[in-house]
């Protein structure tokens, strides 16, 4: 293995991860291959769950993570993108592992890319650096679990260089990413489907499209893979609402504090994962099932950030994210008077989103999220006008969460969504407003 760089920072290693953003994304899984070679391959020999999809990786991850750390194993959790902190994306136990230990990681990383690169072997992604980062913790560290969620499709995705998973879990599949995987919904579930190793046990979220059914029944089969779909008829939502989620499967019950109906559903995926691994003799009981079910919730997944105004933060930013999304505040949030914040991707179907969260606004406050990939606020706005009373435009996403706030009555809500990129900039800047009320009553 290469030797990492002696006294690097945490905010070295950062700035060489971002130096790398402009090679963009290349999908296929030759370079890393040869980088995780140079590395001694530290995912060989981790027991992996990996999760691909469209919708609903994140809180499918993280409930599986947390429902191994309840049951006591030392779980590793790989997830992307992050909302707030880099720290984020790759975690143990349900924390960021370490700035230390993060860095050294990523500059063990360093020398192994330098030394392939001076071979003509190649030049690494950032996606290729990360995940080999997340590799050499998740081993060094001991860890009994890794779950990994891809990052882009399955076949091609760096997460896909591990041997076979101890299960591969697909949640809801949609339409999203098409100039990569495909403009048909069996284009991309075969994309999805190829983290399905032979004889990998795979789970599929309960509710799949008839033509993404298909595919993974048809890639299972292949594969020589059981293939466990959720049953829909034990399962029932017994409370919704901006708690969070109670429903019944199977005769238990069950609660996760992510508010909507689609959460409950991908928690089922989560919960048969898990019954897979307890029947393949690991330790993990109903106890921590429901512990892992009812973990923290996500961040910008249906989040609650304060109470009075309420504000929520939801990471919807395709058709299929926006519609479910619009079932939760057709269901939670009726009668209230929304001010929604929304930030969007130029490579997003955003011609979709945008007005069916519109006419669902009071007022509406076009942003721009602070990405080379951004939609212009005044392209989002002209796509909201005539569905909300009032649009507005905020250039900076600092100044459009502000304008909400101040626009926002006793009982109604702010709601963030969009594009992730602007969300962690909600937080931020409500952290700040907090403090300057806390000092001069602004509220």
């Amino acid at each position: 293995m290469e030797k990492p760089i002696a006294n690097a920072t945490y905010e070295d290693a950062l700035a060489y991860i971002a130096s790398h953003e402009r090679f963009g994304s290349k999908l296929g899984l030759e370079t890393i291959g040869r980088l995780l070679d140079r590395l001694g391959n530290p995912q060989k020999g981790l027991n992996f769950i990996h999760v691909a999809g469209t919708n609903g990786k994140g809180s499918t991850t993280a409930m599986i993570a947390g429902a191994l750390t309840a049951a006591g194993y030392k779980t590793g959790m790989y997830i992307s993108p992050a909302v707030e902190a880099f720290s984020e994306r790759i975690q143990i136990n349900m924390a960021p592992a370490g700035e230390e230990r993060i860095a050294a990681a990523v500059f063990a990383v360093k020398a192994a890319a330098d030394a392939m690169e001076a071979a003509g072997e190649g030049v690494v992604t950032e996606f290729e650096i990360v995940t080999s980062a997340a590799f050499l913790v998740y081993r060094d560290c001991g860890c009994d679990f890794a779950v990994l969620e891809t990052g882009l499709g399955g076949r091609y995705d760096a997460t896909n260089i591990i041997d076979r998973p101890l299960a591969a879990v697909i949640t809801s599949v949609s339409f999203d990413h098409m100039a990569v995987l495909g403009d048909t919904l069996e284009k991309i579930a075969a994309e999805k489907c190829g983290i399905i190793k032979n004889g990998c046990p795979v789970v599929a979220y309960a509710e799949q499209p008839p033509e993404a059914l298909h595919t993974i029944q048809a890639h299972c089969e292949a594969a020589g893979s059981a293939l466990i779909v959720p049953r829909l008829d034990a399962f029932s939502v017994v409370s919704l609402d901006l708690d969070g989620t109670r429903f019944l499967y199977e005769g238990k019950e069950y609660a996760t504090p992510m508010t909507g109906v689609h959460f409950a559903k991908n928690a089922l995926s989560a919960i048969e994962t898990l019954k897979l691994l307890a029947k393949a003799g690991y330790a993990v009981d109903d106890a921590a099932i429901s512990a892992g079910i009812a973990g923290k919730p996500m961040a910008a997944r249906m989040e609650k950030i304060y109470d009075e105004p309420c504000v929520l933060l939801d990471g919807a930013h395709n058709p299929d994210g926006v519609e479910k999304l619009c079932q939760t505040i057709d269901t939670v949030l009726q009668g209230r008077r929304i001010i929604t914040v929304m930030g969007m991707l130029r490579d997003k179907d955003y011609g979709k989103c945008i007005p069916e969260i519109a006419q669902r606004s009071d007022v509406f406050i076009a942003t721009t999220p602070p990405s080379p990939r951004a939609l212009p606020a005044r392209e989002t706005a002209a796509l909201a006008n005539g569905k909300a009373p009032l649009v507005c435009i905020a250039q900076r996403t600092q100044m459009a969460f502000i304008s909400a706030m101040r626009f926002a009555k006793p009982g109604d809500v702010v709601l963030c969504c969009g594009s992730l990129s602007f969300l962690g900039g909600c937080k931020e800047t409500l952290r700040y407003l907090i403090e300057m009320d806390a000092k001069y009553n602004i509220f």
